[in-house]
């Protein structure tokens, strides 16, 4: 069932609008972010049931949570 409430032509030239989406320019920054995540929750686990001082653990819970926030307003902003 088509969409009443989609927008089917650019309002400045009347070309109808791409069907595809197109390929964002964050792409590589997503994909690093991800990698960045994993890396720092595995890291993160490893060092709360290892012997390593507090400072490295919570550095480690810091850089997750600003990527997983990092993460997540991009996906907001791209939808």
């Amino acid at each position: 069932m088509p969409d009443p409430y989609a927008l089917r032509n650019d309002p400045t030239t009347g070309a109808p609008a791409p069907s595809e989406p197109t390929a964002h320019r964050a792409d590589p920054v997503r994909a690093l972010l991800w990698a960045l995540l994993v890396l720092s929750v595995a890291a993160n686990t490893i060092t709360s049931f290892g012997v390593v001082p507090l400072a490295v653990s919570i550095g480690l819970g810091v850089v997750t949570a600003a990527t997983g926030i990092t993460l997540i307003s991009l996906h907001v902003r791209g939808r």
